[in-house]
């Protein structure tokens, strides 16, 4: 029984580690640039998906870069996203931050894990 349990086991992949420096900066009223650090042992073949409350053009993304600009935001708005690493469609923990649109570039701080 002991084998049978560990080649189940074998058969699901831990998560991936989530992301960590999550930060915003606003680009101007409607873009805002979201950069992040790879996670510890992240496979080339792994992805990044975000979400995003404020972007109706973008509101769900997949990148392998660790970074993308957000557009289409609406200007003076404070906006939410969310980024999940992910390997073969198995996502690592949620880090979320959270930002404002202006005029003035800014760095949002306000990171919730």
């Amino acid at each position: 029984i002991a084998e049978l349990l560990m080649a189940a086991w074998a058969s699901f992949p831990p998560e991936p580690y989530p992301i960590t420096g999550l930060v915003a900066i606003t680009q101007n009223d409607s873009a805002v640039f979201l950069n992040w650090t790879r996670p510890i042992d992240f496979p080339p073949e792994g992805s990044y998906y975000i979400t995003t409350n404020c972007s109706k053009a973008q509101p769900n993304l997949t990148v392998e870069a660790e970074a993308i600009y957000i557009t289409g935001l609406s200007p003076g708005i404070s906006c939410f996203s969310t980024v999940y690493s992910q390997v073969n469609d198995i996502a690592g923990d949620a880090v979320s931050i959270s930002y404002s649109t202006s005029t003035e570039a800014c760095l949002s701080w306000l990171v919730f894990l």
